[in-house]
This record gives C-alpha cells, structure tokens and sequence, in this order.
C-alpha cells in the first residue's frame, strides 16, 4: 500500500473514530490512533517496510480538514443522496465520501479528480460493504458536476 493510500486509510479510521464518539481533536484523535496502531494494522503479508510507509501530513491534513469542513461536506452528500438523510449513510461510506469531497473541494492542486474518486473506490472496496464501491462512485461522479470540477 503506498504512504498516500495508507494516509487515507489512517484518515478514514481515525474519521470513523471521532464520528463515532461526537465532538473530538482531530489531532488528538490521530495521535492517540497512530500511538495504539502503528501504520502496520492494514499491512498485507507481502508487503516490504518501505511499503508499509504514511504520509503523516496528508493523513492530518485529512483529518483536520474533513473534520472542519464537515458541516459543509454533509451539505454536498445530502444533496447527492437525495432520498437518504447523512447520518444513515453506514459510518464506513459517510467517511470515506467526506474524505473524497474534501479532496475534490479542497485540494484540487494536489489531486486530480479522478485519483480522489478512484481512492475512495479502493477504501470503500477495503472497508465497506459489497455495494459501497459502486455506490460511492455514483455519487462522486454525480459531484462532479456538483461543484463545477472537470475530471
């Protein structure tokens, strides 16, 4: 797993962590994360140590950039998931689509589009259920189009 792909798993745990329990530090909640998990939890048995690499800026960039603007990405999934309401999206994909559109949203100079979408693909494949990749796609190609973004 690359460091950037192993930084939104971290992010998407640690996301999943703090929705969970409510209102907490998202630097407190990586730390603690990163201190009681390594970056080792989601290692495959092939995988060499280099591979098993975070890229820790990104993965607090994450964190504290999607835990501040969730509000407003909540806004964007209630308007792409017209006949669901944000909070019965099952943890896993509400967390993984907030990553995605905080990507698209906010770092569109670091980004691509598509590397955004098909990385929220990967961790919805590795965490969610059998559904959440195609549905996780659907809707971030359908926010696309949402916030003006050309892939």
């Amino acid at each position: 797993m690359s460091p950037r792909r192993r930084a939104r798993a971290v992010a998407l745990q640690v996301l999943y962590a703090m929705d969970s329990v409510g209102d907490a530090d998202p630097g407190v909640a990586l730390a603690a994360h990163l201190r009681e998990f390594g970056v080792s939890q989601d290692e495959d048995p092939g995988e060499q140590p280099e591979e098993c690499a975070l890229d820790e800026k990104l993965a607090a960039t994450l964190v504290r950039g999607v835990w501040a603007h969730r509000a407003g990405l909540d806004e964007i999934l209630a308007r792409l998931s017209q006949n669901w309401r944000v909070e019965r999206l099952a943890r896993v994909d509400r967390n993984v689509l907030r990553i995605a559109l905080f990507e698209l949203a906010h770092c569109q100079a670091d980004v691509p589009a598509r590397v955004a979408i098909n990385e929220a693909v990967e961790l919805a494949k590795r965490y969610g259920s059998e559904e959440a990749p195609a549905f996780v796609n659907g809707l971030l190609d359908s926010a696309l189009d949402l916030l003006g973004i050309t892939p």
